[in-house]
């Protein structure tokens, strides 16, 4: 079985709950598509978040509305975002445990994934976990 790279993530799949703290109250604020977009450019980075909303390159980015949002919260700072490892992962765990559920063996996954059996089984309980 051959392990097809995935570029992109499908985001109705992730569960903010079980994302890091930050990433939850950005995701109560702006949205889960617009903290991605914010990572996937600037994590692992501190921004620098204006008072005056017109003020920023983040209009690139991320809705005028969701930078406004922002502003009102955190403008005048600087925002340390995490990187976009966890939505990867998220999403990684949340397929192997899809073809755990649809019969593949454990010693399958694992190597589709180029994992280990024992963190395939670990990653299958937890996400069991998380869907309960």
């Amino acid at each position: 079985m051959q392990c097809e790279t995935k570029l992109s993530i499908d985001l109705s799949k992730i569960n903010p709950k079980i994302l890091p703290p930050k990433i939850q109250i950005l995701t109560r604020l702006i949205g889960l598509e617009e903290v991605y977009s914010l990572v996937v450019h600037f994590g692992g980075k501190e921004v620098y978040i204006p008072k005056d909303p017109s003020n920023t390159t983040l209009i690139n980015k991320i809705s005028k509305s969701s930078i406004e949002e922002l502003s009102r919260e955190f403008g005048g700072t600087y925002l340390s975002l995490p990187t976009h490892q966890k939505f990867y992962l998220q999403d990684r765990n949340r397929n192997i445990y899809n073809d755990l559920c649809e019969g593949y063996s454990r010693s399958a996954v694992a190597e589709k994934y180029n994992l280990g059996v024992r963190q395939v089984a670990n990653i299958k309980k937890e996400m069991a976990k998380d869907d309960r």
